[in-house]
């Protein structure tokens, strides 16, 4: 193959690119300076990623740095009218950003080391009138994390038809849930969307924003990623003829009161879904509602994280036993064939002595359809036995990760209860091991007292085609003998 060989400016882009990534801002301002060659490269990525005004406002002449007295962070501001010839000059700098993600935690537009005032921020949306700032920009996130809220009248601009990544977290205003609908006719080529949840402090309902968020994400025709904090049955619906979508991750802890969708949907090449909720009901009844018909897609992610309510800790009980059971019956059977990761994760705030119940084998065995799974992840027991895992390792020869073990972080004390009874020994890995030959991380509570027959030395020609290193986790499972443990290990990893 003949060697690719790089021109002049792409090694200098190159090099300008590694001073960014080594935080080493003043080398790159400093081979700025130099010829017209490294110039143009060292400002493009000095100025490609910014995370807040005061560098754009900073080359205005009319600047200046003012005190706050209640933060003893200096501001910077601007008084009078921007001249036109000032304007057109800092705009060759605006030109060159690519991506705004402004600090969270600062709401006026600055970052942690300084701010701007009120009317800086008004003058640049009065002088820039209808354009966008940075015309070239591709990603914005202009989300805070607590109150003040960031002015949305603002936002737009920022909105160009460049940008193609945009994250919000409007707060419950009536100007902000006008000013939503009109969002994708300002940057209609926007392909990833993410919608963060906001919380209020009162009692107003935030689904009086589920019209202006629906009313705006209906009008990009392009997106493929799409991240929202609700999931009314409605929305799923239109969302589920989308033909563009790939990615869909939604966030929820309202119930909608989901009633089983009546007609197939999502049918345009969705790949990806995430359930992100504080119910453990939620997850199985969302899958059920976006569609009649098993969904194609080949990446499932659910998390359930029951959160502190008041006094009272949250912990797993029958009904958290019952959810979780139907959440994984509902998996398997509204799920396509093409599922090749699937990942399952429980969390309670409850820092007790309490077990997860185990579930039934035919749970587990169930996913053996998904014949092309890559990646399986779930952190629960199973009532299964070495001829169960055998089975399912059988079923998927494309496996690489397999978990079924409770994550070590998991806050319930079993130090102080009797480790729970299992069918599995150390022949399930040997299993895995033989069937699997892509597998690199292998997990699962077991008991390892009983060690099986040692498997047969693999060949020289074997040992050579083996598959990669295999991580293997047995932790909290009762062992007899250590060595004999390892060296069953030995003998079917080697």
């Amino acid at each position: 193959m003949t060697p690719l060989c790089l021109q002049i400016p792409e090694i200098v882009l190159l090099m300008c690119t590694e001073l960014r990534n080594v935080d080493s801002l003043g080398s790159l301002a400093s081979f700025a300076q130099t010829n017209s060659t490294i110039c143009e490269a060292a400002l493009d990525v000095l100025w490609e990623m910014q995370d807040s005004l005061v560098p754009f406002i900073r080359t205005l002449p009319q600047h200046e740095i003012l005190e706050d007295n209640l933060t003893f962070r200096p501001l910077v501001h601007v008084q009078d009218y921007i001249p036109s010839v000032d304007w057109e000059h800092s705009l060759t700098y605006a030109r060159r950003v690519r991506s705004l993600v402004f600090e969270r935690s600062r709401s006026d537009l600055g970052n942690n080391d300084m701010g701007l005032t009120a009317r800086t921020a008004q003058l640049l949306a009065l002088r820039a009138g209808h354009s966008c700032l940075f015309p070239n920009i591709r990603k914005l996130d202009f989300t805070t994390l607590d109150k003040p809220h960031r002015d949305y009248k603002l936002l737009r601009l920022f909105l160009g038809p460049s940008l193609n990544a945009l994250t919000v977290c409007p707060h419950l205003d009536i100007e902000i849930m006008l000013i939503l609908p009109t969002l994708p006719a300002m940057c209609p080529q926007v392909t990833d969307l993410v919608i963060e949840a906001y919380k209020p402090d009162s009692a107003e309902p935030p689904q009086l924003l589920r019209l202006p968020f629906e009313d705006a994400i209906l009008g990009w025709h392009a997106l493929t990623t799409l991240q929202v904090p609700d999931a009314h049955p409605a929305f799923l619906r239109q969302l589920g003829r989308c033909q563009s979508l790939r990615t869909l991750i939604l966030c929820i802890d309202i119930d909608q009161h989901w009633a089983p969708a009546s007609s197939p949907a999502f049918e345009n090449g969705l790949s990806t879904l995430e359930l992100y909720t504080s119910h453990p009901s939620f997850p199985a009844s969302i899958i059920k509602a976006m569609s009649s018909a098993p969904i194609g897609i080949t990446d499932l992610v659910v998390q359930v994280e029951e959160q502190e309510d008041g006094d009272h800790l949250s912990r797993p009980d029958e009904d958290s036993h019952r959810a979780r059971q139907d959440n994984l019956n509902t998996i398997a059977r509204m799920l396509g064939p093409p599922l090749t990761q699937l990942y399952y994760r429980e969390s309670y705030q409850y820092h007790g002595t309490s077990e997860l119940e185990p579930l039934a084998a035919e749970t587990l065995l169930q996913f053996a359809s998904f014949t092309e799974m890559q990646y399986f992840d779930l952190d629960s027991r199973f009532n299964v036995s070495d001829t169960d895992l055998a089975f399912l390792a059988l079923a998927w020869p494309s496996l690489q990760y397999f978990s079924i073990a409770e994550p070590a972080s998991r806050p319930f004390i079993r130090r102080r209860t009797p480790q729970p009874h299992t069918e599995i020994t150390l022949q399930s890995l040997a299993s895995f091991a033989n069937s699997c030959p892509m597998l690199h991380h292998f997990a699962c509570y077991l008991d390892a007292t009983r060690i099986p027959i040692h498997p047969r030395s693999l060949s020289t020609t074997e040992r050579d085609t083996c598959s990669q290193p295999l991580y293997i986790d047995i932790l909290n499972s009762p062992i007899a003998d250590a060595t004999a443990v390892a060296l069953f290990i030995y003998h079917v990893t080697r």
